[in-house]
């Protein structure tokens, strides 16, 4: 029989859960499964990879659940455990945009991505939503199961689809008498309850979406061809894996 080969174990502390996790890296047949679904070139594979990954190299707490992840943790978590596995820098191209003479540049230029400088954006988003002094929701943050929705999400048009997304992020609801859980609130209800706000009201939802925290990783490069100064910033896991 063949010897086993030991690999090391790395921690990192997840917010969204309060915990620290314990995590091996990836080995050939997790990387073949990132392949496969980079091959692939769409979102729901991309986002069954990532899950299978993440449950394949978790070592500690034994009562891991990968569902519980906020979609920001879930995203960082797998840029640490990929800088870990295959080496802290991606290499990758950006075209520049700058327009020289009417014309855009268009120089292909070569961008080193350090994965371990990767932050997390809007740490501090408030869960909590108030309509007035003694009215509120707070808020769950969208997790794994949330992130095909996320990508549909848009506040201008499908107004139905939007309030079943905020539906499925909501926590619980609140007066200055009583709290009222998820389980005392019904769909219908709690979209009755969107449909008599004001609109001033209900951008209170958007806005706390758009602020979530997120992956951020900013670029400064000069062009070496029209010497514009390019400030490229990066955002969402998508934006490190095109």
């Amino acid at each position: 029989m063949l010897p086993k080969i030991e690999h090391p174990i790395h921690e990192i502390e997840l917010k969204s859960i309060n915990k620290k996790v314990k995590f091996r890296p990836f080995l050939v047949k997790e990387e073949k499964i990132l392949l496969m679904a980079l091959e692939a070139n769409d979102e729901e594979s991309m986002i069954k990879a990532i899950r299978q990954i993440i449950q394949n190299c978790v070592v500690e707490p034994a009562d891991f659940n990968i569902d519980e992840l906020a979609v920001y943790d879930l995203e960082y978590f797998f840029i640490q455990l990929r800088a870990h596995s295959m080496g802290e820098t991606i290499e990758t191209k950006y075209t520049c945009q700058n327009v020289v003479n009417e014309e855009k540049c268009g120089n292909l230029m070569d961008v080193t991505i350090n994965l371990f400088d990767v932050k997390l954006k809007n740490e501090n988003n408030n869960s909590i939503i108030k309509f007035n002094d003694t009215v509120g929701v707070k808020m769950k943050h969208p997790n794994i199961n949330s992130l095909n929705q996320m990508s549909e999400i848009n506040f201008s048009e499908s107004v139905t689809h939007v309030v079943d997304f905020i539906y499925d992020c909501l926590d619980c609801a609140f007066d200055e008498n009583q709290v009222y859980t998820k389980d005392d609130i019904s769909r219908e209800e709690f979209n009755e309850f969107v449909e008599n706000m004001s609109k001033t009201d209900f951008d209170k939802f958007e806005n706390y979406f758009t602020s979530l925290p997120k992956l951020s990783y900013t670029i400064e490069k000069t062009c070496n061809r029209c010497n514009f100064e390019h400030k490229i910033v990066l955002e969402g896991i998508g934006d490190f894996f095109d």
